[in-house]
């Protein structure tokens, strides 16, 4: 057999099978050569590819000259690669520029570069609201640039702009008729100028806005009306296809970026646990309906040997009779008492989120999310006249939905009424998780407790001695998630409907086994404690219901994930890699038992009765079978799991294979499997598909060896690391960033190799003209982030104004006392090894001391680090002469066969980004949040292994690759470029979820707090579209990101003000929290059921009092007095910013929000409470500092007392 490979026609070769492969992709590329002109005959196919858009690749773009034809020839290339393909119609090419794409390509420095004679007016009106507008223009002319500066300032003069578009009539569509002219027409004939606009540049133009068009679908808006031009933006979910006789189907999804299906009012995801519960309790009424029938007994006369049974049925009139036949052992049919869950009655037997049905009823049900919900789905009801007790064998019924199943549904036995109460159970579980954290986390939640048949199951019954004796206990993991919800989730750490919800789940609802606890509850049981629940919601208490999630989004963010990713590591100079890494050891030594272990089997499992035995089983002679001295080294490796684990010696054992792991039931995973993705033959590679290896990552088992001295360092080390950049640097479009607006100010000098000097050079205007201009890589840079360490325990290493700068400009000496740290050294060494000749050290690079340059330099940051080819992080280094290249622990591994031969490892997992680095000790450094969102990647140093972070996620040094959804927030290249297209309510989560995280973080100097995080804030208020100062929001006055984060609260401890310096040039309000010391959490607020005051509080920059002069953030405010009362109102707290405990009962406040709806005294009231300091000099009017926050209902606010004018400094 032969397979031809695509060449060219002088290059046609046959390749032999026989012949060794090394890249399974090439052959799955040989057989589509032949599958895919076949398969193009028998199905539908699939949208074209996207045609030629007549950019030049980048490398003829090199050969330009540096002129503005060039840089708009680049502008249109960057443009057209991030089109995305629209498939909804098949028969042309629907290719469409995804929405929010347009504001990072059309930015000042870009439009500069493209059209350099544009004046300053005509590009500040392009950036406010006609970007899109820029962009047609200028690929429409054709980059002629003679005709764009008029044809943009046409556009400006008569208000044309991107909310005018589309024009969804053709420029020539009334050339042939007499009809009157439409709308478009006349937007034509104003505002295309004849004189610039040929007839092609207006049929391109017409064409061309399309691209930039595609509809953005809101939850707002319910009707559509589109022209068949519009490219709608469906684009495929996956290349996999279902194929027919006669077609294929294939899974389409609508582009994120225009999804903003968001909540209906406010922005804020709506408070649904009231309605929840209002619906959960009616469906417990319709329960014990189902489960307590009205029976009587139909006296019948003595002849006769049948009792007839009248049943009425809920909410019917119609009687059922039932001929019922006497007990086998005689006796008398058992009448039902109502409430008595051992007597008869209906069991439904099916019950899950499927047979629930949402009703809408009437018209304010369409005010509702939840409207009315109703069970349904007879069809596995059974109807019992005997109790449970007195049935006899097990339950006939079939067919039911596994996942929704009580632990007795497994056994051999009659099934109660309290099968439904378990299946209630579940689905308040699964309603609990996605209120909490979404529809993402609950797939995640039943994909994680499946059990080895891939089934979602609550319970978990252990591998017992093949008998049905073994008692059934809740899943471990799904004991994992109800702790993690009750421990950790902020909902639960208070008393509040979800609390007492899951409180219920746990101990009344997912009860396996009557000997544990006083058992399940019944139906009737449910619906009294549902009852409490929605007494406690009625009597008013704001706190109770769900506040802090609805806004504040909290996401489940211990959980990483693994997933196969063997693309990288076929690269032919990976695999090269791997094979000059891959350990050349011996074959484990093994017992009979695990020699002949199939891991590489999808449904791998493997069962130890007896934990204890692990310990003591032997090798196997495989000639004679007689059992050696040695002990089997693959126990005694599950032994000290389970002693790491403190799992009883007299536990039964259950591990599996999930992907490249093994997992021991309840616990993480507990080994890595990895394989070496070696040389093999065409029909070796067949194998390994059908024995689903490849589902397992190509790794190392064995990591290079570090040592202390630079002449051993392992060259396969520096190698890794340049694979990874040279990766995402051709593969990772969204790495690459943009062009920054200036070099740093000084880099170090490192050259090319030891014999270089090494010094501080400061950059000149003539570089940053030709690092903005030329795009000269000659000073591309590495950035270090690092720890400065105790000051106490060794000396700083820094550059101060005056001699030291002077000296460090002819050389930084390397050696001696007075050398470069160990730290800083090893970083030179990198960015050697990475080629580049320069590097950036805050403390070297920027001026130290009062006299030094640290003020200015540090409002550079965010170009510093975004600008950087790469960032190290030193994340094992302690201080700056500790040093971060150094020896590690060797990880445990036995190198296995499968029986075809192919080895592979089963190893000590050692892949844990969180452990390793984001709870490290570099990470604790407030400094670093910021350095690790603004770069576009960074390789992380750890005493375990290294970690490369970059915009497609996290790659390991074992060359396995980790994601985390909360993580990537921060890792996103171009901060925070993802979450634009995210709602309102995600937003609010990470904006601050990203302050609470920097609140608890180190600084050396607290005055830096302002200082350390000014880059961020700078980022997120351009995709905010907000001002962003001192972690306050200003998006105007009624949109509410303001108010939102003026409702911030001091953490368990009182917070204290920052001792400023005298010399310090900024000056932070009272009302942020970043003139204080400590930790900070948000006011939990009621869903959407509030609206923000607009009246009494005005933001400081876009409000009507917004501040003139610069340096002064002060809010305008209406000031009025309060009195909780005495005792205090219960339904009253406030948190005082510097203390602990209730504070004084009267005092004075500002509204930031109201509660919508009920009574008018008790209608909740969000605050900040305020202390008059004094009066302005010039108008008297008066100034107040923030001291707390809260809420009070209000009748505690003294509305008929007189209200000041004032303001918040």
């Amino acid at each position: 057999m032969l397979i031809w490979q695509r060449r060219t026609k002088t290059d046609d070769q046959p390749i032999d099978v026989d012949q060794p492969i090394d890249d399974l992709e090439q052959v799955i590329n040989h057989l589509k050569s032949f599958v895919n002109p076949l398969r193009t005959l028998l199905t539908i196919r699939k949208a074209p590819p996207l045609r030629n858009f007549n950019y030049w690749p980048d490398k003829a773009l090199l050969l330009l000259n540096d002129t503005a034809e060039k840089y708009t020839l680049l502008l249109l290339n960057d443009i057209a690669e991030k089109y995305a393909n629209g498939v909804f119609d098949n028969s042309t090419a629907q290719y469409f520029l995804p929405e929010g794409q347009i504001r990072e390509l059309i930015t000042e420095a870009s439009i500069r570069k493209a059209a350099p004679k544009l004046p300053d007016d005509i590009i500040k009106w392009i950036l406010k609201d006609s970007h899109k507008l820029f962009a047609i223009t200028l690929k429409s002319l054709q980059s002629n640039t003679t005709l764009l500066l008029p044809a943009l300032e046409r556009f400006r003069d008569i208000g044309f702009s991107d909310s005018c578009m589309p024009i969804t009539t053709g420029p020539l569509a009334n050339d042939e008729d007499d009809e009157t002219p439409t709308s478009d027409t006349d937007t034509w004939e104003r505002a295309f100028d004849s004189e610039v606009w040929g007839r092609q540049h207006l049929i391109s133009f017409y064409q061309d806005q399309w691209i930039f068009f595609a509809p953005v679908f809101r939850s707002s808006q319910g009707e559509y009306d589109f022209s068949a031009e519009h490219i709608l933006p469906v684009i495929w979910k996956h290349d996999v296809s279902h194929e027919g006789g006669f077609a294929a189907v294939h899974k389409v999804e609508m582009h994120e970026a225009h999804q903003k299906i968001g909540p209906k009012s406010g922005g804020e995801r709506p408070n649904v646990v009231k309605e929840a519960v209002e619906q959960l309790y009616g469906l417990s009424g319709a329960l014990v309906k189902l489960h307590d029938f009205k029976v009587e007994p139909i006296p019948s006369s003595p002849e006769s040997i049948t009792h007839l049974v009248t049943v009425q049925e809920p909410d019917s009139e119609r009687d059922i009779i039932i001929v019922q036949e006497p007990h086998e052992e005689g006796g008398s049919v058992t009448v039902q008492k109502p409430g008595d869950e051992e007597t008869g009655g209906i069991r439904h037997g099916d019950l899950k989120p499927e047979n629930i049905l949402r009703f809408i009823e009437n018209e304010t049900d369409n005010d509702s999310d939840l409207c009315t919900l109703k069970i349904a789905d007879m069809g596995l009801a059974k109807r019992h006249i005997l109790a449970t007790r007195e049935r006899n064998g097990a339950t006939t019924t079939i067919y039911a939905s596994r996942q929704y199943e009580p632990p007795e549904r497994d056994k051999a036995e009659p099934l109660s009424r309290l099968y439904d109460v378990w299946s209630m159970g579940c689905i308040i579980l699964d309603y609990i998780i996605w209120i909490l954290y979404g529809n993402d986390e609950l797939k995640r939640f039943n994909k994680e407790i499946q059990n080895r048949s891939q089934i979602p199951r609550y319970f978990h019954i252990p591998e017992g001695d093949g008998t049905d004796k073994a008692e059934a206990t809740i899943s471990p993991d799904v004991q994992h998630w109800m702790e993690f919800i009750r421990t950790r989730d902020p909902e639960c750490r208070k008393e509040s409907a979800i609390k007492d919800l899951l409180d219920l789940v746990e101990t009344k609802l997912l009860v396996p086994s009557k000997s544990m606890g006083p058992g399940r509850a019944t139906a009737l049981g449910l619906r009294e404690e549902l009852d409490k629940i929605l007494a406690k919601i009625k009597n008013g208490n704001h706190d109770y219901v769900l506040t802090a999630t609805n806004l504040d989004i909290i996401e489940k963010d211990d959980q990483w994930y693994l997933p196969i990713d063997n693309v990288f590591a076929r690269r032919p100079k990976v695999m090269s890699l791997i094979k000059s890494l891959t350990p050349n050891v011996s074959l484990a030594e093994l017992c009979n038992r695990c020699r002949h272990l199939s891991f590489w089997t999808a449904d791998f499992k493997l069962v130890e009765d007896k934990a204890s035995k692990l310990k003591l089983r032997k090798v196997e002679d495989k000639a004679s079978k007689l059992k050696l001295k040695e002990k089997c080294q693959f126990c005694q490796m599950l032994w000290g799991i389970c002693q790491n684990n403190g799992v009883d010696e007299n536990a039964t054992l259950v591990f599996w294979r999930d992907k490249s792991a093994l997992k021991m039931e309840g616990r993480a995973p507990v080994l890595s499997l990895f394989r070496d993705g070696g040389r093999t033959s065409f029909v070796m590679l067949m194998l390994l598909l059908r024995l689903k290896l490849d589902s397992i990552q190509i790794g190392l088992p064995k990591l290079p060896v570090l040592t202390d001295s630079p002449v051993n360092r392992p060259k396969e080390l520096f190698e890794l690391i340049r694979l990874w950049l040279q990766d995402c640097d051709e593969n990772h479009p969204g790495c690459r960033g943009t062009s920054t607006t200036r070099l740093p100010t000084r880099l170090i000098h490192v050259g090319k190799s030891n014999a270089d000097k090494i010094f501080l050079y400061e950059t000149t205007k003539e570089d940053q003209r030709q690092y903005q201009e030329d795009g000269s890589d000659k000073y591309s840079y590495v950035a270090l982030s690092h720890r400065w360490g105790d000051p106490k325990k060794c000396n700083h290493f820094v550059t101060l104004p005056g001699t030291v700068l002077d000296d460090f400009k002819k050389e930084i000496p390397l050696s001696g006392d007075s050398g470069l740290p160990p730290t800083f050294q090893h970083a030179i060494e990198v960015t050697r090894c990475l080629g580049k000749e320069y590097l950036w050290i805050d403390s070297i690079c920027i001026l130290q001391g009062p006299d030094g340059d640290f003020k200015t330099e540090a409002k550079r940051m965010e170009d510093v680090f975004s600008s950087a080819y790469c960032v190290i992080a030193a994340s094992r280094a302690e201080d700056q002469r500790d040093g971060f290249l150094k020896p590690r622990e060797d990880r445990k591994f036995l190198k296995f066969e499968t029986s075809a031969g192919n080895p592979f490892y089963v190893c000590e997992p050692i892949d844990d980004f969180k452990r390793d680095v984001l709870d490290g000790p570099l990470n604790k450094r407030g400094w670093v949040l910021q350095e690790r969102a603004l770069a576009r990647r960074t390789i992380y140093f750890t005493k375990v292994q290294m970690y490369f972070e970059c915009g497609e996620g996290v790659r390991c040094e074992t060359l396995s690759k980790i994601r985390q959804t909360q993580a990537e927030f921060l890792g996103d290249p171009n901060f925070p470029q993802k979450i634009k297209s995210k709602t309102r309510g995600i937003k609010i989560r990470d904006f601050t979820g990203l302050y609470k995280q920097y609140s608890r973080l180190d600084l050396s100097w607290p005055g830096d707090r302002p200082l350390a995080i000014q880059g961020l804030e700078r980022r997120l208020g351009s995709a905010y579209d907000a001002q962003v100062r001192f972690g306050v929001f200003d998006d105007g006055p009624d949109k509410g990101f303001f108010h939102r984060s003026l409702l911030w609260q001091r953490g368990d401890k009182p917070m204290a003000p920052i001792p400023w310096q005298k010399d310090r040039l900024i000056h932070v309000p009272t009302w942020s929290w970043m003139g204080l010391t400590g930790v900070i959490d948000y006011l939990n607020l009621d869903g959407n059921h509030f609206d923000w005051e607009k009246d009494d509080i005005h933001p400081p920059w876009t409000g009507k009092g917004q501040n003139v002069q610069p340096d002064v953030v002060d809010l305008e405010a209406t000031v009025r007095r309060f009195d909780l009362g005495s005792p205090r109102n219960p339904q009253s707290s406030i948190a005082y910013d510097m203390q602990v405990g209730d504070g004084p009962s009267k005092g004075e406040c500002v509204i930031v929000a109201r509660k919508k709806g009920g009574g008018a005294a008790q209608k909740n009231h969000y605050i900040l409470v305020v202390s008059a300091t004094g009066k302005t000099a010039i108008t008297g009017e008066a100034i107040y500092q923030r001291i707390g926050v809260g809420h009070t209902p209000s009748s505690c606010i003294l509305w008929d007392q007189p209200m000041t004018p004032a303001r918040i400094s």
